[in-house]
């Protein structure tokens, strides 16, 4: 790749190559649709399928959770769950444009895709994700919902929690931890952890998995039992912590005893975070893995 240095190459400028690689495998593709104040990077038809694809540069981390939760978001506008993520190295930014369309479609990078035909968070050249999936959808070949899968996105769940915790203050820290351990220099005393910040960085880790596995279990029980009501895009935690009191009446009090919620600071970014694992769990569909997750028998 000739790297051309005043140059920078942005994700609109990689959609022309995208939209002409699906050209190629039989799919039909609009670019940046927009409706209201959501734009859809690449819309997608091939016979009666509908796809969403949302085209992201930089860290595979952060910008695969960010994409498959704008999809999410989008997927009712376009009555379609079915999304891709297309997650470029920041390298692509600084391409050569007379090597752009070729490397757009032949570079490996991070995907995620959540479709009835491919479910799979992978490394692949673009090209081979669009002839695999051009070629299940002929064959009319479902995708298998993989354990691999899941874990992943629950492991992104939790780091993405962590990431967000790691910005509110100390005292709300300490509120958290202390909920958990009842104190938090017993809980540091009681550590082989002498350092505070790692002994805080331990208890966040702890506060992260608390808090994704009970959406997780919510999920799963919701979509297994019909007894409580889906999760939504929620606009507060107040939200949230209704939904919690519901399933901890039924019999869940060991899962939701540990009231994280009514302690985290209402913020927009604690929010968007735990709607990222909302939207997230709706694509990865945990409810269909035949063994266990969460401590329960998922089958």
């Amino acid at each position: 790749m000739v790297v051309v240095s005043e140059l920078e190459i942005t994700e609109r400028s990689l959609y022309p190559a995208l939209k002409k690689g699906l050209e190629q495998k039989g799919f039909a593709s609009i670019t940046e649709i927009r409706s209201g104040d959501k734009q859809v990077d690449i819309l997608v038809k091939k016979g009666s399928e509908s796809f969403l694809i949302e085209v992201k540069v930089g860290n595979p981390q952060k910008k695969l959770l960010e994409g498959l939760s704008q999809a999410m978001r989008y997927s009712r506008i376009y009555e379609t769950n079915q999304i891709m993520v297309i997650n470029y190295p920041p390298e692509i930014r600084s391409c050569d444009p007379e090597e752009l369309d070729e490397t757009v479609l032949t570079a490996e990078v991070n995907v995620a895709v959540f479709t009835e035909y491919m479910n799979e968070i992978c490394k692949t050249p673009v090209y081979k994700l669009f002839d695999e999936l051009a070629s299940r959808i002929e064959k009319k070949s479902r995708g298998e919902i993989s354990l691999r899968n899941v874990i992943k996105v629950i492991s992104e769940a939790i780091n993405e929690i962590k990431v967000t915790l790691r910005k509110i203050s100390e005292q709300d820290i300490e509120k958290l931890v202390n909920l958990i351990t009842g104190r938090f220099d017993l809980f540091m005393a009681l550590s082989e952890l002498r350092d505070e910040s790692e002994v805080e960085n331990v208890a966040i880790d702890l506060i992260s998995y608390i808090i994704t596995n009970q959406i997780l279990f919510y999920h799963i029980y919701s979509k297994k039992s019909g007894k409580v009501p889906e999760l939504e895009h929620i606009n507060s935690l107040s939200e949230l912590i209704a939904h919690f009191d519901i399933i901890t009446d039924i019999n869940f009090k060991v899962i939701y005893q540990i009231d994280l919620l009514s302690i985290l600071p209402e913020n927009d970014e604690i929010r968007e975070s735990l709607n990222k694992i909302i939207h997230i769990l709706k694509l990865a569909r945990p409810e269909k893995v035949k063994t266990r997750l969460n401590g329960q028998i998922i089958s």
